[in-house]
């Protein structure tokens, strides 16, 4: 089954803003550490924009009323939960109270949107993968920092791993 028209333009409006969010912060230098820490802070852009990346395409496919965007927006928004958690803990720490209500209000919806549009255990497991594909990415980026290129290997094993298995589950669902 589709998902809903909110789901969609919250995903639209969202991957669009997280877009918009890091063009700002990168291009105003307000990215704290990203010369001294450059991987930790690649993989964590690239896992930041492949989670606004398949946040429109969802919200798109959405509005298409296209059978795949339900299973693409827990993905999706799997990624999108523990970007919102590591935002809010980021800004806790560097005291911004507009970020962390923000990080909430973010949460809150999209926790909102994921469970009217939950249907079958099957979309937990989207959810779950998509969680543990932004994590791969950003622990990755984090242990190729700190030199530790043994573990990272095994980290990004387990990530070839999952994203196959992934796209093999979001072909049909489950």
């Amino acid at each position: 089954m589709p998902i809903s028209r909110g789901a969609a333009l919250f995903s639209i409006l969202t991957g669009a803003l997280m877009i918009v969010l890091w063009s700002v912060l990168l291009s105003t230098g307000q990215v704290s550490r990203i010369v001294e820490e450059p991987l930790a802070h690649l993989f964590h852009l690239v896992s930041e924009m492949v989670t606004a990346v398949l946040l429109l395409i969802s919200g798109l496919a959405g509005l298409r009323r296209s059978a795949w965007a339900h299973r693409l927006f827990f993905f999706g928004g799997g990624m999108l939960l523990l970007a919102v958690s590591g935002m809010v803990v980021f800004y806790v720490v560097d005291w911004s109270p507009v970020f962390v209500v923000l990080g909430f209000v973010v949460a809150a919806l999209a926790v909102f949107f994921l469970r009217r549009s939950y249907e079958v255990r099957g979309d937990l497991v989207y959810l779950v993968l998509g969680t543990i594909l932004y994590l791969q990415t950003n622990v990755a980026g984090n242990l190729l920092q700190m030199g530790d290129s043994i573990t990272a290997a095994y980290v990004g094993l387990s990530a070839l791993l999952t994203v196959p298995v992934t796209l093999m589950l979001l072909a049909r669902p489950l």
